[in-house]
């Protein structure tokens, strides 16, 4: 179903659809509550300012999460917070249509899982694989070379699996 923007009610709508998707990807991702509300603020008015541009967003999952990508990319290497703590992001959405949240002890399962990695660590994978951000702005983001990354995502990626072959989650 693709977002449109033509006034206050549709921009309620618009709130009352994806305002927890978005709040709950920003919340897991910076600690201050009031770097939440100033960053669910951005990501709102961008949404507002491209649908009212005609840009036609016909997935507005997906194009939330690239501009919450872009807002926490921008907010990161402004504040160049290194010391970021993300318990995980899960994305919770209301489990309504295509676009539904994993299983709430999927989800748990995920962060007891994430939760074992020091904090760059976990950015790193959830920068990478839920943010879809790239090794390269990672790496920018965090002030580390793209080699880096890789070499530090991959160790992650093997913690999180020895961690679920400890927890009993994977064979």
């Amino acid at each position: 179903m693709p977002l449109e923007v033509a006034g206050c009610e549709c921009v309620a709508a618009i709130w009352r659809r994806w305002g927890r998707y978005v709040t709950s990807a920003l919340r897991r991702a910076v600690s201050r509550p009031e770097d939440v509300d100033d960053l669910t603020q951005q990501v709102f008015l961008s949404v507002v300012q491209a649908a009212r541009s005609g840009t036609e967003i016909e997935n507005p999952r997906a194009y939330l999460t690239t501009v919450i990508a872009g807002v926490l990319h921008q907010h990161f290497r402004r504040k160049k917070q290194r010391d970021v703590c993300v318990d995980a992001m899960t994305m919770s959405v209301p489990a309504k249509d295509e676009y539904a949240a994993p299983t709430t002890e999927m989800s748990e399962t995920i962060e007891m899982l994430l939760s074992k990695l020091c904090d760059e660590d976990r950015l790193i994978i959830v920068a990478f694989d839920f943010l879809k951000m790239t090794r390269a702005q990672i790496g920018e983001l965090l002030g580390m070379p793209r080699t880096t990354i890789n070499r530090r995502y991959a160790q992650a990626i093997q913690r999180l699996r020895n961690a679920a072959r400890v927890a009993r989650i994977a064979p």
